[in-house]
Parts: structure tokens; C-alpha cells; sequence
């Protein structure tokens, strides 16, 4: 990867397709036990940055708290800046560390965005394809991962014609590039670790 040229990066970039042959991948199961209990301890946190309820129709309903981020995820031309914007020490010992630094090593890449995304009892998330639709670039390029914080049995989530119940501490891979929805029927919250990873560092 290392001979790649910038040319070559944007013409990687501007060739890319969005991803298919999958709906769900199951990759692996995280102790978020520790991390389930400091994330019920958030009240004010979960309105801090409401980006996303604001741009998203489909996500009116829901909280977000961003942990990583990437600055210029519309472009082509340079690589990507990635940075941690949490400034909560927990939730760098207990998520960039353990489970995002453990997606890193799984893909072989570097970390983009990052989020908690909640979903509060008997509230959905609207079918929809993720930010910037199936043709943003940053949108075919990264692999989006779900790593399940708190559930309850009445949460469903589906990606095309395929739902499922995620369990607590799964972490799965999903295509975001799809159209999919959740439903959260239960009559507690539902809480993702939701992960994009750079699938190349040169990236």
C-alpha cells in the first residue's frame, strides 16, 4: 500500500462501488458489561452534538454522542483526518481502546467516525440509507460495524428484507449502504457502539 500515489488514492476513491453480497456480518462479541453501566449514567451528554436528529429525518428520535470523527470525509483529493473528539476519559479507556483499536487490527485499517446511537423505548429509526446515500463516497468506502451496549427482546433491525435481534455484545457488520430501520417496541433503550473503519491506512 505504501506505493500508492495520491493519483492512485483518488482514482481508488472515484472508481469505488457501493458494497454488496451482504446484509448483516457477524464478526465477534465484546464485554460491554463495564460500558453499559458508565453509559447509564449519561443524561446531558446524550444532547451535546444533535447533528444528526437535526440533518436526518429517519433519526429524529434517537441521541447520538460521537466519540471519533473524520474532518473531511467529503473529498477525494488528500487523505482522510481522523481524531478523537470525546473528551471523556472513561470512554477512551473503555471504547477506543478495547474495541476500536480491535476493529483496526481485525480490518487492517484506521478508524473514521464513531458514535454511542440510542434509541429510546417504543421509538424508530425510519428506513434510510446512512448519511450521504449510497453514492457518498465515504459511505462505500468505510465497513460500518454495530457492537450491541443494551437491548431489550422487542428491538428489531432490519437491512433490506433480512431482521434481526442483535444481542448484547455483538458486534456486526452491516451494509449500510442498503436501506434498513429499526424498531425499538421494548420498554427500555436501546444503545449501538456504531464503528467505521478505514478498510486501508493509507486512507
Amino acid at each position: 500500500m505504501k506505493n500508492f500515489t495520491l493519483k492512485d488514492r483518488k482514482q481508488f476513491l472515484d472508481d469505488i462501488k457501493p458494497k454488496k453480497g451482504f446484509d448483516f456480518k457477524y464478526i465477534d462479541r465484546f464485554n460491554v458489561e463495564q460500558l453499559s453501566e458508565y453509559l447509564n449514567t449519561f443524561d446531558s451528554e446524550w444532547k451535546l452534538n444533535t447533528s444528526n436528529q437535526e440533518s436526518y429525518l429517519s433519526q429524529k428520535d434517537s441521541n447520538s454522542y460521537f466519540i471519533t470523527e473524520v474532518f473531511n470525509s467529503d473529498q477525494n483529493d488528500k487523505p482522510f483526518i481522523n481524531g478523537v473528539v470525546t473528551k471523556d476519559p472513561e470512554i477512551i479507556e473503555l471504547v477506543v481502546i478495547p474495541i476500536i483499536y480491535e476493529l483496526e487490527k481485525l480490518v487492517g485499517g484506521k478508524y473514521a467516525k464513531s458514535l454511542f446511537a440510542k434509541l429510546p423505548a417504543n421509538k424508530r429509526i425510519f428506513p434510510h440509507y446512512d448519511q450521504g446515500g449510497p453514492l457518498s463516497t465515504y459511505m462505500m468506502l468505510i465497513r460500518r460495524f454495530h457492537v450491541v451496549i443494551s437491548t431489550n427482546d422487542k428491538v428489531l433491525f432490519r437491512i433490506g428484507n433480512n431482521t434481526k435481534h442483535l444481542k448484547v455484545g455483538e458486534c456486526w457488520e452491516i451494509n449500510q449502504n442498503m436501506i434498513h430501520e429499526v424498531w425499538n417496541d421494548g420498554d427500555s433503550d436501546r444503545v449501538h457502539l456504531i464503528v467505521d473503519i478505514f478498510p486501508y491506512r493509507w486512507l
